[in-house]
């Protein structure tokens, strides 16, 4: 879809969208089916140097050169670590030798350019700060078995924020140097924006009626030409809004049902534009919410209800989302210090308790009918291990290392 040709057709979509919001969330519907193909079981997550433990779950992007995963995550010593392509573990410092870069908030990372990537972190004082990466540095890096210290450390201008919260960072689509950043205010639940262009940072500015006192998600939706946003308010509700590229956020919209959200949401897309939102409520369980978009130019998309995780586990932190904007997303969440994964999305395939004889001619009446209760499975309880590990195998899984390799 181009986006200067079509962005009548998109601005009416949209606005149908948001009119139509109270509508495709019928009350009662909290447990209708859940994600298209998600998996039923999580896979321990590991590098070459082993399972990775981290106080929050990893950021994860592919660069657009053969699409080559890089792993970004806090480790419980506050350091910064990478792995490339499931790789041997890289430690990022400062542009001092011998001084390693410290956050106590979850770094972000998004591609840049064809092969590059960049990477945000909250430092301890309050401000936002970037570097880029490039995939020849890393692996020279494991050669060495040294830290990597970059060429420098950028602050976002006019940027502070809370020490303990993360911005919400998108690439605006494959090959781009432009990144928008979303963050909380150090002085309040005031959510900005900041825009870097490919060359240098715009003026931060105020986000109309956004407020938040945890970390906002934002993607961009490749399929619609749209950045979208997704916050906890401070009453926890689930809040949303959408930035056509170059113009102005759309009017703030909330749910009408719903858990309470209990951290700020995570949201990645497919590249057909259905999107997938991800949650921790006040419980600690994972709730999901996807947006299923418009397959005709007189419909306008729906979201389904909000369903929990099918294996019902529990998570102390955010969950995150992963995927190439390709047909498939991943959900990385920690348990007893340890990182997991699953599917949680697919695209173009029905939820498994359903045939394709139920599959409706539109898409936007097919999801709306999916309002009837699941049994679900539960596989974790409290700060219990995935039903497909035991202790013993956070150490040595072979299954995990293999399904890891594959992702």
């Amino acid at each position: 879809m181009n986006w200067h040709s079509g962005r009548g057709r998109i601005r009416l979509m949209l606005t149908a969208l948001l009119t139509a919001l109270a509508v495709c969330l019928p009350a009662g519907a909290a447990l209708a089916v859940g994600p298209p193909n998600e998996s039923n079981y999580w896979t321990e997550e590991q590098t070459a140097t082993g399972p990775i433990q981290a106080p929050s779950a990893p950021s994860e992007a592919y660069n657009n050169n053969g699409g080559q995963l890089l792993q970004v995550w806090r480790g419980d010593d506050n350091g910064i670590y990478l792995s490339l392509a499931h790789g041997t573990d890289v430690q990022l410092g400062t542009t001092t030798p011998g001084i390693p870069a410290q956050t106590i908030a979850a770094p972000r990372v998004v591609p840049y350019g064809d092969a590059n990537y960049a990477i945000f972190q909250t430092g301890i004082d309050g401000q936002i700060w970037w570097t880029v990466i490039g995939p020849d540095a890393i692996l020279a890096t494991v050669e060495s078995g040294s830290t990597y210290y970059p060429a420098y450390w950028q602050a976002l201008p006019g940027t502070t924020t809370l020490a303990t919260l993360s911005p919400g960072v998108a690439n605006a689509g494959p090959g781009s140097t432009s990144v928008l950043v979303t963050y909380n205010s150090s002085n309040g639940s005031q959510l900005y924006q900041q825009w870097w262009d490919g060359n240098q940072w715009l003026a931060p500015y105020a986000i109309r009626d956004a407020n938040s006192n945890s970390s906002p998600g934002v993607v961009w939706n490749a399929a619609l030409n749209v950045f979208v946003m997704f916050f906890r308010g401070t009453n926890s509700a689930l809040y949303f809004a959408i930035q056509p590229y170059g113009g102005q956020w759309s009017g703030i919209q909330t749910f009408t049902t719903g858990p309470s959200v209990g951290s700020g949401p995570a949201v990645n897309a497919l590249s057909n534009g259905d999107m997938q939102i991800a949650f921790r409520d006040l419980q600690n369980h994972l709730w999901y919410l996807q947006w299923y978009h418009p397959e005709t130019d007189d419909s306008i998309g729906t979201f389904s209800a909000f369903t929990q995780d099918s294996t019902n586990i529990q998570i102390n932190t955010p969950p995150q989302l992963s995927g190439t904007q390709g047909n498939s997303i991943w959900t990385l969440v920690v348990s007893l210090g340890y990182v997991y994964w699953k599917l949680s999305m697919k695209e173009d395939s029905l939820p498994n308790n359903l045939t394709t004889g139920q599959l409706s001619a539109e898409r936007a009446a097919f999801v709306r009918s999916f309002t009837s209760a699941r049994t679900w499975k539960v596989s974790m309880k409290g700060n219990s291990l995935p039903n497909n590990l035991t202790a013993g195998q956070r150490a040595d899984s072979p299954r995990a290392r293999t399904s890891a390799a594959t992702r």
